[in-house]
């Protein structure tokens, strides 16, 4: 029997390196994965904090008690997590005094809300007091994390219909979201 010949250098060398990338590219794709599922279970941290409240002389309404200017308070809302989180586009008021509120509830359509924080971005928003509370107010808001969900939503026409098979409409019109409160307002229609 003839021994085997030993191997060339460069064959060893390149099973070496063959190794090295192999394990590289392991350790990579557990970092990777790693950091998927470790920003998708953090939770959203968003503050809200009053800036301030300013009367709008241009307009006015007018109740049994009176006719007053309307009233907007400006908030800062500053995403203090580690991913984007999605503001959504209605927000309702929450009194101090009155458990369930009369006021209208649920604002829909106020675009200036909707928007996209990224992580340590701030914004500034202003809301109308509300006309028909009387003592502390605040604004709840809602928020969601950005996820796959957001990014199908915002594919091009063509490419969202390509999908739509695959994906259950129940999973794309889910989103997962939560209230966030406001800071507490101390003033009424009329600076109560």
């Amino acid at each position: 029997m003839n021994p085997k010949p030993p191997m060339p250098i460069w064959q060893g060398l390149f099973r070496i390196i063959i190794r090295l990338t192999l394990c590289g590219a392991l350790i990579f794709g557990a970092y990777l994965t790693h950091r998927i599922l470790a920003l998708r279970d953090q939770p959203i941290k968003i503050s809200i904090s009053l800036i301030g409240v300013r009367t709008n002389e241009t307009v006015t309404f007018t109740t049994k008690e009176g006719t007053f200017p309307v009233r907007e308070a400006m908030f800062l809302i500053t995403n203090l997590g580690r991913s984007k989180a999605v503001q959504e586009g209605y927000y309702r008021y929450e009194s101090m005094r009155y458990a369930a509120c009369g006021e209208a509830g649920i604002n829909l359509g106020n675009q200036g809300l909707s928007s996209v924080l990224s992580a340590g971005q701030s914004r500034t928003i202003t809301v109308v007091c509300p006309f028909l509370m009387h003592g502390p107010w605040r604004p709840v808001f809602v928020f969601s994390k950005y996820s796959w969900r957001h990014r199908i939503q915002e594919l091009p026409p063509w490419k969202f219909e390509m999908l739509r098979p695959f994906v259950s409409e129940k999973w794309l019109m889910a989103i997962p979201s939560e209230p966030v409160a406001g800071s507490w307002v101390d003033s009424g229609p009329a600076g109560e």
